[in-house]
C-alpha cells in the first residue's frame, strides 16, 4: 500500500471498491485451477516478486541500492513452512500499520482542503497487485477463510494513507516523488517529535516483505500443482527474482497492473468455472 500514497487518495478509493471485493469473489477459484494455468501463475509471481522488492528500495535514503530488495526476497524465502510464513507475514502487516499511524496522525492537522480535489492523473500498479493480494489466500489457505476484514482494514488504511499524503504534499509533488510518503515524513512534526523517515522506511519494508512472503506461499503451492517442490519452488522464484533486481530488468507500470488483473482476477475465473461443474454433478 505504500505507493497508493502517491496515487492520490481518488484513485485509490475506486482501485479499493474495484478490485478489493471482486478478489475476494474469486479467492475459490484457484483451488481447481489446472496444472498449465498453474505454471503460467507461477511464472507471472516471479516479475511481480522482484518489482514489489524493488520498490522498497525508494524508501531507503541510497539510490540504486539493491541491498534491500535482496535482503527482503531472501527473507521471504526462509520460513520452513507456508503458514508459518503467512502468520509471520501477518504479524508483520499490523507492525507495519502501527508503525504508520503516528505518522498519519500528525499529518491530519496539515492536511490543506484545496488540494484534495479528486485526481486521475497517476496510477500505480503495486496498488492493483496489493489490492489483488487478498484473492491470493484461495492458494495457500487450508481453512478456505476468506479475510474480508482484515482486507477492508487494509484498503480503508490505503486511502487514509492517500488523503493525508495528497492534502500535505499537493497533487503535483505526490505525482514526481518516487516515494511520496517518505516525503510526507519530512515535512511533519508530533509534539517534539520530528524526523519520521527512519519510520516510515522501517514500516514500508515490513509491507514489503509481508507481501513477498504471501507471494513465495502462492509460488510454493502453484508449484506443487505441476510437480515441483515446495522448497525448490521457493528457490526458483528467490532466484530469479534477486536475478532481475541486480540486472535491474525495467517494469512498466501498465503492462504490471494489466498482467495482474488478468493472472489474479481473470484467470482464477476457470477455477470457479470448475468448481461449479462439480457442484452440478455431485447434486
Amino acid at each position: 500500500m505504500a505507493h497508493a500514497s502517491g496515487c492520490g487518495w481518488f484513485v485509490t478509493a475506486l482501485a479499493a471498491i474495484g478490485f478489493l471485493p471482486l478478489s475476494l469473489i474469486w479467492m475459490d477459484g484457484w483451488k481447481n485451477m489446472g496444472r498449465f494455468v498453474s505454471l503460467l501463475e507461477f511464472v507471472w509471481l516471479i516479475p511481480v516478486l522482484a518489482y514489489l522488492a524493488e520498490s522498497c528500495g525508494a524508501y531507503w535514503p541510497a539510490k540504486n541500492d539493491v541491498a534491500v530488495p535482496i535482503i527482503i526476497l531472501i527473507l521471504s524465502a526462509i520460513p520452513s513452512q507456508v503458514e508459518r510464513r503467512a502468520k509471520v507475514g501477518a504479524v508483520i502487516l499490523c507492525s507495519m500499520v502501527l508503525l504508520s499511524v503516528p505518522v498519519l496522525v500528525s499529518g491530519i492537522s496539515e492536511v490543506r482542503g484545496t488540494w484534495l480535489k479528486p485526481e486521475m492523473k497517476t496510477w500505480s500498479w503495486e496498488l492493483a497487485a496489493g489490492l489483488l493480494l487478498p484473492g491470493l489466500s484461495g492458494l495457500w489457505n487450508p481453512a478456505g477463510k476468506r479475510n474480508a476484514g482484515v482486507a477492508t482494514a487494509i484498503a480503508i488504511f490505503a486511502i487514509v494513507t492517500a488523503f493525508v499524503t495528497q492534502g500535505v504534499l499537493s497533487p503535483a509533488i505526490c505525482t514526481q516523488e518516487n516515494a511520496p510518503l517518505y516525503t510526507l515524513a519530512q515535512t511533519l512534526r508530533l509534539g517534539g517529535l520530528s524526523r519520521f523517515e527512519p519510520l516510515v522506511s522501517v514500516a514500508i519494508t515490513f509491507g514489503f516483505y509481508a507481501a513477498c512472503s504471501f507471494l513465495v506461499c502462492c509460488a510454493e503451492t502453484l508449484g506443487e500443482r505441476f510437480g515441483m517442490s515446495k522448497s525448490a519452488a521457493s528457490v526458483i522464484v528467490t532466484v530469479i527474482a534477486i536475478c532481475m533486481v541486480l540486472l535491474q530488468v525495467p517494469a512498466n507500470d501498465m503492462v504490471l497492473t494489466i498482467g495482474c488483473v488478468i493472472g489474479w482476477f481473470l484467470m482464477p475465473i476457470s477455477g470457479l468455472k470448475k468448481r461449479s461443474k462439480k457442484n452440478e454433478k455431485s447434486a
